[in-house]
């Protein structure tokens, strides 16, 4: 975030997270789920532990920009700064699509990624909440003209559907030349 882009919330939260500047704290057992600040590119922001990576390193998703990043345990700080700010950025992925190729990693392709900022950027979308796995959100994003993002993905090719699919199973599948199914079941004849 940048203080000017929220005004004297911004501020505010900027006073709070400089009170860290130089401080140290006692050794902390850190655990996925705990809200710290943490030291990152010369200023503090608010973050969530995702990992514990070793004795050392921890994974933070960054509130306020949404990215994560690595940092060592003496960078970060156990704190709550201003609860009441709403995060800025929750992890989430869009529902039931997947990259139609994958990029060592399994991201998205640099295409793909463009396709969905200029189709989402300007635009008022319908966020819908599909699930939640591993502390990410499932979401859709339906445009104001009713076009879903996760359709215009798959139809450009940048990305396949994973819906998944309801089959009814039949217990007999019975072909012409069978009759009619038994009620109560499959009839068994001995020879």
């Amino acid at each position: 975030f940048t203080p000017d882009s929220m005004g004297s919330e911004g501020e505010r939260l900027s006073a709070e997270l400089a009170k860290f500047e130089g401080g140290q704290q006692s050794p902390v057992m850190w655990e996925v789920g705990v809200a710290c600040v943490v030291r990152w590119e010369a200023r503090f922001c608010r973050g969530l532990i995702t990992d514990t990576i070793g004795k050392h390193v921890l994974q933070v998703f960054l509130v306020d920009s949404g990215t994560t990043q690595e940092f060592t345990s003496p960078n970060v700080f156990q704190a709550v700064v201003s609860p009441e700010i709403p995060l800025l950025a929750v992890p989430a992925q869009l529902a039931n699509i997947e990259p139609s190729w994958h990029i060592g990693d399994g991201s998205w392709s640099n295409a793909a990624s463009s396709f969905l900022y200029e189709k989402v950027a300007n635009e008022k979308c319908e966020i819908k909440v599909i699930g939640k796995e591993e502390g990410v959100y499932r979401v859709t994003l339906t445009l104001k003209s009713g076009e879903v993002v996760g359709d215009c993905m798959v139809a450009k090719g940048f990305a396949v559907d994973c819906s998944p699919s309801v089959f009814e199973i039949s217990p007999v599948s019975p072909s012409p030349e069978s009759g009619p199914v038994p009620q109560g079941g499959v009839d068994v004849v001995g020879s």
